[in-house]
């Protein structure tokens, strides 16, 4: 009985000890591995990103460490990705302290934004210390992740006395993502109503009311193809019936026309191509004469301290100003007239757009105005833009807004394989754009109706109540005034 009883206990003790061991040869095995692939020079991006997979799952301090050294920071954008995402996944806290301290002693200011990025997904004291640190540097890529995640730490007061300093932030976009976070972690504290409007993009109808952002960068596409006409959509024919029905008004009523006796009344398509032609003069416009009203209007509204540095985009670029300005009277006079001069062109090359934007240091988003994917510059083809945009975009900390302007007014009127070869291209060229704003972490809204938008009632305006007089009380007979 002792033997049987001497025997479970070796096998138990042997069971519990065995994954000791195991890890203890996986890691062997994988930082073998590991280390043998980084040293062949002719090892490929494939194999790279498959020896870096495995090390991360080790979920290990060692393999941590040697991952941050060897590949986060990679020649190669798919190792540096791949690295990130398998970092990301560390939950062993000692794994963890390690991309902590990393982070912090880390001067270099692209590599430390990185490492931010992977500290703030962690809920440790260390991540806590190295966020606090971040809402004080001098770079408002470090103070903007700060102000975004100390809010996790909403019970500490270290952290919630940062978030207050970051709600005073000179940076726009930090001190919005302060005041957010102040309204979370502090009952008292509430959003100033500057801050309250809406940032959503309305899909198939215009700019979300506002963005927030410190500079705004802001490309109007200006391609040949935004010479393409399209009905307006419901909301501006709205708004072009009641203006139709001030004008009316001001005129004087004519006479309704005599009829001649044996003249023929009109032919009922000759009525159709009147209504036609009466409904392309009121409410047809090309996507161009929309596209620079509806940026107007939307620069009109942005938040006092928002500066922005606007362009026209075709196979060149043409900056309104070369400071980023705030949008006050004169200048939203000045930018009119900057877009209202530009001549469409042969290409929309994108990629100049965003360089001009990575290359200023101070631009924090960006906004695309355009009827499609990137034409004219050396990325035409949808996924290489996609990647060198990603690539460019990963340590810059831009973020990335599109409207997409596809509406096209011929195309509701074409033929079965028309139609068809349109909605297909369209299909393409949406499926890029919203991809590409997935990929700069902002909003993309798509205006693609075909043909005619329907007229629509014109809602009834309830007229307002008047307020009662109040009447003054009654003198008394036989009484003087006071006075």
């Amino acid at each position: 009985m002792r033997k049987v009883i001497l025997w479970m206990v070796v096998i138990l003790c042997g069971f519990l000890l065995s994954p000791l061991f195991s890890d203890g040869e996986k890691w062997e095995k994988v930082s073998k591995d590991f280390r043998d692939v980084m040293k062949n020079p002719r090892a490929g991006v494939k194999e790279i990103i498959e020896v870096v997979q495995r090390m991360a799952a080790l979920n290990d301090r060692r393999a941590v460490g040697e991952l941050i050294k060897e590949t986060l920071f990679h020649k190669e954008f798919e190792v540096r990705k791949a690295t990130f995402s398998g970092l990301a996944k560390t939950s062993d806290e000692k794994a963890i302290e390690v991309i902590v301290r990393s982070c912090a002693t880390e001067n270099e200011e692209d590599r430390k934004y990185i490492l931010l990025r992977l500290v703030s997904r962690f809920k440790t004291k260390g991540a806590m210390e190295v966020l606090l640190k971040a809402a004080e540097s001098g770079d408002w890529r470090h103070r903007l992740i700060a102000a975004e995640k100390l809010v996790d730490f909403k019970d500490e007061l270290l952290a919630k006395n940062r978030l207050k300093s970051l709600s005073e932030d000179k940076n726009l976009l930090v001190r919005y993502y302060g005041l957010k976070g102040m309204a979370i972690v502090d009952e008292k504290s509430k959003m100033p109503d500057e801050f309250k409007r809406g940032t959503e993009f309305v899909e198939g109808r215009f700019l979300p009311e506002v963005i927030y952002s410190d500079t705004l960068a802001v490309f109007v596409d200006f391609s040949n193809d935004m010479d393409v006409e399209m009905a307006l959509p419901e909301r501006e024919i709205i708004k072009r019936l009641k203006e139709m029905e001030k004008e009316k008004e001001k005129k004087e009523k004519p006479e309704p026309p005599k009829k001649k006796d044996g003249k023929e009344q009109p032919a009922a398509d000759e009525i159709e191509k009147e209504k036609e032609k009466e409904y392309r003069r009121n409410f047809v416009v090309s996507r161009l004469k929309y596209a620079k009203q509806e940026v107007l209007d939307f620069l009109e509204r942005l938040p006092k301290g928002v500066k922005v540095k606007l362009y026209r985009v075709s196979s060149s670029l043409r900056g309104y100003s070369d400071k980023a300005v705030e949008v006050t009277k004169n200048e939203l006079e000045g930018m009119k007239k900057f877009l209202d001069s530009g001549v469409p062109g042969p290409a929309r090359n994108w990629e100049l757009a965003l360089r001009a934007a990575f290359e200023d240091a101070a631009v924090d988003t960006v906004l695309l105005v355009g009827c499609g994917s990137a034409d004219g510059s050396r990325y035409d083809d949808y996924e290489e833009f996609l990647k060198w945009f990603e690539e460019r975009s990963w340590a810059r900390g831009i973020r990335l807004h599109i409207w997409g302007i596809r509406a096209d007014y011929e195309a509701g009127f074409g033929d079965d394989i028309e139609i068809l070869k349109w909605n297909k291209k369209n299909e393409a060229e949406v499926g890029f754009l919203r991809r590409l704003a997935q990929l700069g972490g902002g909003g993309c809204g798509i205006l693609d109706h075909r043909g005619k938008v329907p007229i629509p009632e014109i809602p009834k305006e309830e007229p307002k109540k008047e307020e009662p007089k109040k009447e003054e009380p009654k003198k008394e007979e036989g009484k003087k005034d006071s006075k």
